[in-house]
Order: structure tokens, then sequence, then C-alpha cells
């Protein structure tokens, strides 16, 4: 071996096992941190078992979400991370034909995967709960695309606990955000005609941190005091 310098032939080796101890890691975005710690905790994970991980990212381009579909058929990996409802539901189906698919960070319940996930109903509940014990009554929610079961499940949460303490649900202290144009800037816009809508919230909770920030950004800009004038929870 040391003579011919050989090494092992990792394509031959993968056809004669049929196995590649690779996994596939789907993304929704690269330019969210939380997405690049979730992706550091499966690489540290797969490491410790001899695995390596490819790195997909959807960035809003939904063609590439059946590139992916091809390359797990082309037995290029041996499972599928995905990070949030990344795929149609025939295109899960599908990908169940070939490889196991895991998701994390979200869930569908009409889908049969196995999926990691907090209780999001929950989390939103406790957050709401503290921003009432600490004095707040006018609290609204931003959230994600009405598409989005995370967002609905956070939303519902919101809306559980408002209706516990006998406070009112108001519809326009519900924003849904609908993705359009660089992710920053809608982030931000979107923010703005939510604050502006309701000038006499106090606390404000968020889908995500990102979220958050945004809203802070958005509320600088106005004019708006974080966190004398409104309490942001991510």
């Amino acid at each position: 071996i040391r003579k011919t310098n050989y090494s092992t032939n990792f394509l031959g080796l993968t056809l004669r096992k049929q196995k590649t101890n690779t996994i596939l890691v789907l993304v929704p975005t690269m330019t969210n941190e939380f997405f690049v710690d979730v992706i550091n905790g499966v690489a540290e994970c797969a490491d410790n078992y001899g695995y390596n991980i490819i790195i997909g990212s959807m960035e809003n381009h939904q063609y590439r979400s059946q590139r992916f579909v091809e390359l797990a058929k082309s037995h290029t990996v041996d499972g599928i991370i995905t990070t949030a409802n990344l795929f149609k539901s025939h295109e899960v189906y599908d990908l169940l034909n070939h490889v196991p698919l895991v998701q994390c960070c979200g869930y569908d319940e009409d889908l049969p995967i196995w999926s990691v996930s907090t209780n999001d109903e929950k989390a939103a509940s406790h957050a709401v709960q503290w921003l009432i014990d600490h004095g707040h009554k006018r609290i609204g929610y931003f959230g994600e695309s009405e598409q989005e079961m995370t967002s609905n499940a956070r939303r519902q949460g919101y809306e559980s606990v408002l209706r516990d303490n006998g406070l009112p649900i108001i519809s326009k202290r519900i924003y849904h955000a609908m993705f359009s144009g660089r992710f920053a800037t809608w982030l931000t816009d979107s923010a703005k005609e939510f604050l502006k809508a309701n000038p006499d919230m106090d606390a404000v909770l968020c889908f995500s941190d990102m979220f958050a920030y945004h809203v802070i950004v958005a509320a600088k800009e106005m004019g708006i005091r974080v966190p004398e004038d409104i309490q942001i929870v991510g």
C-alpha cells in the first residue's frame, strides 16, 4: 500500500457497501445564525458516529427542493435532516421511498416522518405569561406566514394565555409576515407596518430571535424606545 501510494476509492466502496456514511442537512437559509448553530450540532454528533454531512440551503428557491430529492434518490446520502418544512408533501413521500428523513426545529402533523422539536405552544405561553406578570397588557404577536405550523403553534400559545388572563385578542395585533424581496429589508419593513398599526402596544412576542431583532431595528428607526416604550421577546 505504501509503495503504490494506494488510497481507498470512495465511490467504489460506496457501491460495494451501498452506504455513503453521509447525511444531507437542509436549512431554509444560511443567513440565520440559529441554523448555523443547528448545523454545528449535527456535524459534531455525526462525526462521533463516523458520518460526514452535506449542507443544502433553500434560500427561498423552491426549485432546489427537487434537486435535493434527486440527490437522495441517487443514493449519494444515507439520510436527510431538514430544519423546517422545506418539502412539498409529494416530495416527502418520494424521499421516504429512498432514504430516512427526520425533521428538526419544526414538524408537520400530516406527514409520516420523525421530528425533533420544541413545544412551541407551551414556550410561547411561558413568554407571554412572563410579560403579563411584569405588567404588560397590550401584547402583540409578530409571526411567520400562516402556512408555517411552528408560527401558528406559537400564536396559539400567545392567544391561550391572553384568554386565561382575561385579556382581549385583537386581530390587528397579530401579524403574519409574508416574504417578499430581500430578507432583511422585508422583515424590517413588515415590522414597521406592524408597529405603525399598533401604536398602543406595550410588548411583542416574536416568532424567533431574528424576527425580534428586526422589530427592535424598526422600533428604533421609528423613535420607539426598547425596552422603555415597548418590550420585545424572541
